[in-house]
């Protein structure tokens, strides 16, 4: 009984809003080819779950594949940054500066530069998994706690010692909330690559039903999206409060 009422305290908002939308639908009689109901777009892909099922594992394992590469790259370079600091104030002003361009002008362009593949797709995910993580991980290494730093230069540490016993550990929270914030940039990132370069996965269904009008499979691939990419939240954020907790 606890776990319904969390449940329902946790999510009445979202489901009221698909009960509105239904009865919206069914009362006012709106035109099923523009706007279907919920219920006629679960039905579709409960009648066709392979349709969706293959597309969205396309999907999220360009999306996996990028999210690692851009949190290993960020998490990499941060570390580089802090190290040597003159290196940072180069990576910096040139992760700033791609991270300013817009999508929809950046993705084209590495496109035409990279080829319209697969693995254009994962560099596209895994830079735009790189910037945060590079910013919340490069915070998180210049955060460490003032006496600690105090100790360390009392005693003659080296900056690699400072930076393994002391940077390190106070970077991991900064870390796993940067996975949080990655994990729907990249699934994002994949369906946009995919939609502008015509690759497998989630967006080739969106250009194939956008072709043939097909209004049902339409607002079906846009649930399977919004589902893959709050559930993908929600794990992220369970595991950034466990190990924050653990880490404290």
């Amino acid at each position: 009984m606890n776990r319904v009422r969390t449940f329902f305290g946790r999510w009445w908002a979202i489901l009221a809003t698909v009960v509105a939308w239904q009865l919206a639908v069914t009362v006012f009689q709106v035109n099923q080819y523009l706007i279907p109901g919920p219920i006629p777009i679960v039905g579709a892909i409960v009648a066709d779950p392979l349709g969706y099922l293959l597309p969205a594992l396309l999907t999220l394992l360009t999306a996996a594949i990028g999210f690692v590469v851009g949190v290993a790259l960020g998490y990499l370079l941060a570390s580089l940054a802090w190290l040597v600091p003159v290196v940072g104030t180069l990576i910096t002003p040139l992760a700033l500066i791609v991270r300013s361009v817009p999508a929809v002008a950046f993705v084209p362009v590495l496109a035409l530069l990279l080829g319209y593949s697969t693995t254009t797709a994962w560099v596209i995910c895994a830079v735009a998994c790189f910037f945060p993580t590079f910013v919340l991980v490069g915070s998180g290494l210049a955060d460490a706690p003032a006496h600690g730093v105090d100790l360390f230069t009392v005693n003659g540490a080296t900056r690699w010692s400072r930076y393994r016993h002391l940077a390190v550990p106070s970077s991991l929270p900064a870390l796993v909330t940067s996975m949080r914030i990655s994990v729907t940039v990249a699934f994002g990132a994949a369906i946009f690559s995919q939609f502008v370069m015509g690759s497998p996965g989630l967006a080739s269904v969106l250009i194939d039903a956008l072709a043939r009008l097909d209004m049902l499979k339409l607002w079906g691939t846009a649930t399977c999206a919004i589902v893959i990419g709050v559930s993908g939240y929600l794990l992220a954020s369970r595991l950034e409060t466990y190990a924050i907790a653990r880490l404290r």
